[in-house]
Formats: structure tokens, C-alpha cells, sequence
């Protein structure tokens, strides 16, 4: 599992570098309005929420290793590709593609990790494979902050190809579980209301990372360093805590948990709505990393337990097929929403849809 983790580390320092880079890219560079700049969380879903179930059933069927080769070897390419975009209308297309080659990578690595751990430790190996993308979506924006100014976007587009094709390596030297040959329906009245949680989970973290660095540089007037230090903040504190907080959930209780941060998200959301200056914006970043903290580890080892009795890649590809549909909805819906009533709108549309939630989760989800 230690390969895997390193491979995981490699592949998401590059995904942290373009993510971080691409809205500013976009909004200084190629002129892109806020309901463009959400379409760029918006199109990288559409082929991910497509074709997570089928990479997760054919990783179950016939192996895990040559669809994350696959997707990371892909994800490299599109990456070189925005090298060449000179439009939004390009940039948005290879955004497109980066969300079909990421499809095959998420599901497959998440199922590869609950295969190799067991189901009372699941919540804290989920932390652990958690804090490893984390902890390097959050070097990653250090790292475009910096190298944006000094160098242009080019090279930190090829930078961030080279070294997701550097995160094959640690793949290949791993050992996966077999094959399964025999595949049960999945418990869906359990299944659903944990990916409801993660729509909404997800929700939040997407408006982070795709809406706040425009809104940080082109209306608070932060530098590009500034700004990619919040996200680096957010993602870092988030990847920290996940592991501890994956512990508590396996003592104490997935729902708790879930009910819990979703709660505390978005209350913290409205302190980002009202927060003007780059103190206050890092506090709560701060904040709200914590609060999601608990979210991830929970909902992941439930649903990977779930899929333990039938088919692991079908559930955790459900999962992810999710997760990417609220990375696309709530950035678009938020971009829209930015240019209609102004650029913190966003962050109080998730304090309402995070509020409104509670009492639906509190009822349907089960420990």
C-alpha cells in the first residue's frame, strides 16, 4: 500500500499545480468570465461521473494496475496539452479530456487501498490514502504560485506532465489483489444516502478550489502567491486531520461524523462570504479544512465496506461518479450565481444547501 500512496502523492502535486493554476490562468490570461471559470470544475466531471462505474467494474473483473497506469499516463498528456491553449473555449475542452483520463484513477486507487487494509483499521487507511493527495494538492498550489510569475504557464504545464508520468513507477512495483470473478448487487438503500453526503461534501471543496483564487486575485487584489497559499492551507490541514479523524470515525461512528462537519462547513462558508482580507480568508480556510477533515474517511470506508460484500469497484465508482457530479454542479451553478449577484454569492449558496441538508442526513443516514 506504501507504493501506492507514493504514486498518489507524485500524480496529485501535478493535479494540485494545474488545478490551482488554471482559473487565474484563465481569468488574467484568456479573459474568462465567473460562469466560465466554473465551467472549468464543470467540464472536467462530465466524461469522470460517465466512466467511474465502468473503470471501477472492469477493475474489479480484470485487475487495478493497468487502469491507474492508464489513467496516469493520460492525465500526463493533458496536461502537455494545455500547453497549446491559447481560448477558453480550447482550455475547456482539454479540461474535458482531463476528466475522461482521471476517470480509470480515483475509483480504482480508492478500491486498491480498502483491498489492502482491513475493515476495522478501513477508516484510518482511507485517512492515510486521503493525507497522501492532500497533503500534495496542497504543495502543488505553492509550488504553480510561485513558478506562475517567475516562468509562465507553460512550464508549470509541462512540470506538472512530467511527474504524473513519474507516479507510474511506484504503481508498477505494487502488488494488487486479484481479480474478482463474482460480482453481488450492492445494498442502494444504504449506498444512496452516503452519496448524497458526498455531493454535498464535495460541493464545498469544488467552490473552494475553482472559484476562490479568481476571486481572491482579481477581486480582493491577493497576488497569486497569496491565493495559492489558501488552497494549499485548506488542502494540507484537510489532508492532516483526515487520518486522525478517520480513527474517530471508526470509534465512534460514520454518521456522527458526517453530520457533524457538514454542519460546521457551512457555517464557516458564510465566514468566507464576509471575509475580505487575507487574514481572516486564511483563517477560515483553515477552518474549513478541519470541518471537512471528517467528512472523506467516513464516507469512504462505509461505502468501501459496503462494497467488501459485492462489488467494490461498482460502489466506490458510484461514489466517484457522484463526487464529480458535484464538482461540476456547484462551480457552474456558482460561477453563474457570481456573475448574477457578485463574487462571495457562491460561498452562501453552500451555507444554505449545507444547512437545509442536516435534517435529511441526520434521518436517512445508518451507522
Amino acid at each position: 500500500m506504501r507504493r501506492l500512496l507514493i504514486g498518489s502523492f507524485l500524480v496529485s502535486l501535478a493535479m494540485g499545480a494545474v488545478a490551482l493554476l488554471l482559473p487565474i490562468y484563465a481569468a488574467k490570461e484568456l479573459g474568462a468570465s465567473y460562469t466560465e471559470i466554473g465551467l472549468i470544475g464543470t467540464m472536467y466531471v462530465i466524461f469522470d461521473v460517465i466512466f467511474s462505474i465502468p473503470a471501477g467494474v472492469l477493475g474489479d473483473r480484470f485487475g487495478r494496475r493497468r487502469f491507474i497506469v492508464l489513467g496516469y499516463v493520460m492525465t500526463s498528456f493533458s496536461f502537455y496539452l494545455y500547453t497549446f491553449c491559447s481560448s477558453v473555449t480550447q482550455l475547456l475542452l482539454v479540461r474535458l479530456y482531463q476528466g475522461l483520463a482521471e476517470a480509470p484513477v480515483w475509483v480504482n486507487m480508492q478500491t486498491a487501498i480498502a483491498e489492502l487494509s482491513g475493515e476495522h483499521e478501513r477508516g484510518r487507511a482511507m485517512g492515510l490514502y486521503g493525507t497522501s493527495w492532500a497533503a500534495a494538492f496542497g504543495i502543488g498550489p505553492i509550488f504553480a504560485g510561485w513558478a506562475y510569475p517567475e516562468f509562465g504557464a507553460r512550464w508549470v504545464f509541462l512540470w506538472s506532465a512530467a511527474l504524473a508520468i513519474c507516479s507510474v513507477i511506484p504503481v508498477l512495483m505494487t502488488e494488487f489483489k486479484p481479480p474478482r470473478r463474482v460480482l453481488k448487487r450492492p445494498d442502494f438503500v444504504r449506498l444512496l444516502p452516503l452519496c448524497f453526503a458526498t455531493l454535498i461534501y464535495i460541493g464545498v471543496v469544488a467552490i473552494f478550489h475553482t472559484l476562490l483564487p479568481a476571486y481572491a486575485v482579481v477581486d480582493l487584489g491577493l497576488t497569486e502567491f497569496e491565493a495559492s497559499t489558501l488552497i494549499t492551507v485548506f488542502t494540507v490541514v484537510r489532508g492532516v486531520v483526515f487520518a486522525p479523524l478517520g480513527g474517530l470515525s471508526d470509534r465512534f461512528g460514520a454518521k456522527r461524523m458526517i453530520v457533524a462537519s457538514i454542519g460546521a462547513s457551512a457555517f464557516v462558508s458564510l465566514g468566507l462570504a464576509l471575509a475580505t482580507t487575507y487574514p481572516v480568508l486564511l483563517l477560515f480556510s483553515l477552518l474549513l479544512a478541519v470541518a471537512e477533515g471528517a467528512v472523506y474517511p467516513a464516507v469512504v470506508s462505509s461505502i468501501s465496506k459496503l462494497g467488501e460484500r459485492s462489488s467494490p469497484g461498482l460502489v466506490l465508482g458510484i461514489f466517484n461518479s457522484v463526487g464529480m457530479a458535484g464538482w461540476g454542479i456547484f462551480p457552474g451553478v456558482g460561477g453563474v450565481i457570481a456573475d448574477w449577484c457578485g463574487p462571495s454569492a457562491p460561498f452562501l449558496m453552500f451555507v444554505v444547501v449545507g444547512l437545509v441538508s442536516l435534517p435529511f442526513l441526520q434521518k436517512v443516514l445508518r451507522e
